[in-house]
């Protein structure tokens, strides 16, 4: 995983976005840089974004964009927690273990707009 790529990417996409768009984007960017920051031991600089990350994602829907956000956020935000702790006792966090952003997939029955779809 390589989170500075992430920040690029995403980076050009958010400055084009808008509500809550921006603020999804924005805050992906933010949990990305955090894990980068961790990963290198920069454990303040981490926190920072964690909280950003948070901050800015917490109220979005559970599924946005058809992103299982939620699913994000319940292993992310206990993950993040101990970089508001003593940082002593923190080590870096290898990219393997950072959380990851799944698709929300939707069957024709569970969504109206699919109710004609050609392959059901």
């Amino acid at each position: 995983k390589d989170f500075f790529e992430c920040h690029e990417f995403l980076e050009e996409i958010w400055r084009h976005s808008s509500h809550q768009h921006a603020r999804f984007y924005q805050g992906l960017i933010q949990a990305a840089v955090c894990f980068y920051h961790w990963g290198n031991a920069n454990f303040d600089g981490a926190m920072r974004l964690a909280k950003a990350a948070k901050d800015k994602l917490a109220d979005l829907p559970r599924d946005f964009m058809e992103l299982e956000l939620g699913a994000f956020m319940d292993r992310f935000v206990p993950m993040v927690e101990p970089l508001f702790g003593d940082h002593g006792k923190l080590k870096p966090l290898p990219a393997s273990q950072a959380p990851t952003l799944g698709h929300a997939w939707k069957m024709p029955e569970q969504d109206p707009l699919l109710e004609d779809a050609p392959y059901q």
